[in-house]
Parts: C-alpha cells; structure tokens; sequence
C-alpha cells in the first residue's frame, strides 16, 4: 500500500493510469477518500479542492 501520493501528491516517474490501484487499496475505503490517479492527478486534499 503506498499512501504517498494520496497525501503528498504527483510521482516525478512516468505512470501508466492502466495499472492504477487506487480504488482497490484498503486506505481507500478506510480514509473515505472519493480520487483516484493520486500520482498522476495530486493528492487527494488537490482533487477535493478541484472538485
């Protein structure tokens, strides 16, 4: 489980959306979080604040 991007935001590595595994991590439901594409798109407090 990498909970790095999900608080601190975008990877600076190339990133295959394909292989993301946002949605099936346990801290997804567990932190209620509503992102996904964390390294790709920011962190979550990023996106809700795009929203």
């Amino acid at each position: 489980m990498n909970l790095y991007f999900v608080f601190l935001g975008k990877s600076q590595c190339e990133v295959d959306p394909a292989e993301c595994i946002c949605s099936t991590c346990p801290a997804h439901d567990n932190f209620q979080l509503k992102h996904e594409l964390y390294c790709l798109k920011g962190s979550e407090e990023e996106q809700r604040g795009k929203s």
